[in-house]
């Protein structure tokens, strides 16, 4: 049986796992930029909570729905919380964009006064992070929704009837 990631003598693992870790890190770091202090993974749910505001979702969610409220005058939204979000490189979809990426998320929230949750779609672009936001729509029944109608994301909801990046159409 082949043995993955060691020399098959079971000694010094840990060396080698390092050196991995090493030149993965490496690589992370040679095509995002820096490694930050506060990128740190949250080791409890108090220091988990306090941190979500600034995580890919919650800033896709954040940014959804200042989106949603310009483009709906007069509504605002309460209760804003990301529910999840995936991002690939547009790099597949046009070959000559291979700096940007894409995001599109899902977050709940409530217009103001009302204690109803309404889900929504956002899908945002940037080339470090989610930067600006390209379409929010809140999905409905009425108007459709799917989680099989993007060629990237697996279990996230996307609105039928809009031509989002990564639509399958």
């Amino acid at each position: 049986m082949a043995q993955v990631g060691g020399s098959g003598s079971g000694q010094n693992n840990e060396t080698e796992d390092r050196s991995y870790f090493g030149q993965l890190t490496e690589r992370f770091l040679s095509k995002y930029g820096t490694w930050r202090e506060e990128d740190h993974i949250p080791q409890t749910k108090q220091e988990y909570d306090a941190r979500l505001g600034t995580s890919q979702t919650g800033t896709c969610a954040r940014l959804g729905a200042l989106y949603f409220e310009m483009q709906n005058q007069g509504v605002r939204l309460s209760e804003v919380r990301g529910i999840d979000s995936h991002v690939f490189e547009q790099k597949w979809l046009s070959p000559d964009n291979d700096r940007w990426l894409c995001f599109h998320s899902n977050f709940s929230a409530c217009f103001d006064g009302e204690k109803d949750i309404r889900y929504f779609f956002a899908e945002l672009t940037g080339i470090k992070g989610p930067q600006l936001v390209t379409r929010c729509v809140r999905l409905s029944k009425s108007s459709g929704y799917s989680v099989g109608n993007c060629r990237f994301c697996t279990g996230l909801w996307h609105p039928s009837g809009v031509n989002f990046l990564g639509c399958s159409k």
